[in-house]
């Protein structure tokens, strides 16, 4: 299938239209980058790699686009390639209902290297595909699995667009950063993440992506000091210092939820602030991943959900506790049965909990 370049990218008028036709709560409707955003996204993590989750995904998709979910999550280490592969099946089906790729809010990251379904081994694959044509040495890779070096991203970013048939991302993330600070050090990271960035505005002003930024699971959630904790206010000026003012760093991820609570917790910030003040500070978008931690966060004691503000079920308790956040952008919430689809859009559909709920929550919480 040839790329979608009837429309390159989302457009803050392509975005504002698709609200315009699809009804969510006004306190659900988010903005990132000038585009209007719904406050939960569909995310393509888990699964098997195999066709019948590939359709259960794309079922999935075309469901929640149509009630009003306009951002997608995925990634090229995603189940073998196969979750950025589907778009590529469920983008024209969506384009037959008249939503266009202007309305859609896309994303996809690179870090982890990639697994893929043939029958070469793994370590093969990357000595086939990335060391002897040049994208990667030996040490540009970090335990066999990961790496960030320049050539490896731009080769991702290519590979992302025709994995999906698209001609642009929205926002392209560095997944798992704090692997390189953890097992190299900060020196050696600093060194990496400069000469990473630079290649993502270069992908910017190729159009090849719209912005990018850091994706990550426990590089802002450690105590002050902890090795491996990554810096966001560093993280800022080094995009500063590649571009100037006008660069393209401007969103992050990382897990929250009723058990994973550092980002309003932990004060490992310059400052002694949260990542989320910091965040809120320096004007970045921060996404989170997690909100039911794999189903994990519903077994929490029954006591808990009592005493929280009532929804229709405890998982919607627990996506209402991480969306209602006012500097929460959006919350990727993984998405393949229609049963889980139509509880996410009724939380679209509801109100965000009070200020006043939200602290009472935290207290029950033990914050």
């Amino acid at each position: 299938m040839a790329l979608d370049t009837s429309a390159f990218f989302a457009t803050p008028q392509g975005t504002k239209r698709f609200f315009e036709q699809h009804n969510i709560h006004p306190e659900k409707l988010r903005t990132i980058n000038h585009l209007r955003l719904s406050g939960i996204s569909m995310g393509t993590c888990s699964g098997a790699p195999d066709e019948i989750t590939d359709q259960a995904y794309i079922n999935a998709i075309v469901l929640g686009v149509t009630h009003g979910i306009n951002a997608i999550d995925t990634a090229s280490s995603y189940r073998q390639q196969r979750s950025e592969k589907l778009l590529k099946r469920a983008l024209p089906e969506l384009r037959s209902l008249g939503i266009t790729r202007e309305q859609l809010i896309i994303s996809s990251k690179a870090g982890l290297i990639p697994d893929h379904a043939a029958s070469e081994s793994h370590e093969g694959y990357i000595r086939s595909h990335y060391v002897e044509r040049g994208i990667l040495r030996q040490n540009d890779i970090l335990h066999g699995f990961y790496s960030m070096a320049p050539k490896f991203i731009a080769e991702e970013i290519h590979h992302s667009l025709e994995n999906m048939g698209l001609s642009c991302i929205d926002i392209y993330y560095i997944n798992l950063p704090e692997l390189i600070n953890l097992h190299l050090g900060k020196e050696e990271f600093d060194k990496r993440i400069y000469a990473a960035f630079e290649v993502l505005e270069e992908k910017v002003a190729e159009e090849k992506i719209r912005s990018y930024g850091v994706a990550t699971w426990n590089g802002f959630r450690q105590k002050a000091g902890t090795k491996g904790l990554l810096d966001l206010e560093g993280l800022c000026r080094c995009a500063e210092m590649v571009a100037g003012s006008n660069h393209h760093f401007s969103a992050i991820q990382l897990p929250f939820n009723m058990v994973m609570l550092e980002v309003v917790k932990t004060k490992n910030q310059t400052e002694d602030k949260t990542i989320a003040e910091v965040a809120q500070e320096k004007g970045i978008h921060v996404m989170i991943c997690s909100p039911l931690m794999e189903s994990r966060v519903l077994s929490l004691p029954k006591r808990i959900f009592d005493q929280m503000p009532k929804e229709l079920s405890p998982s919607m308790q627990a996506l209402q506790f991480t969306v209602s956040y006012p500097w929460v952008s959006s919350v990727v919430v993984g998405m393949k049965a229609e049963t889980h689809v139509h509880e996410n859009i009724k939380v679209l559909q509801r109100p965000n909990w009070s200020l006043e709920h939200l602290e009472k929550t935290t207290e029950v919480l033990g914050l």
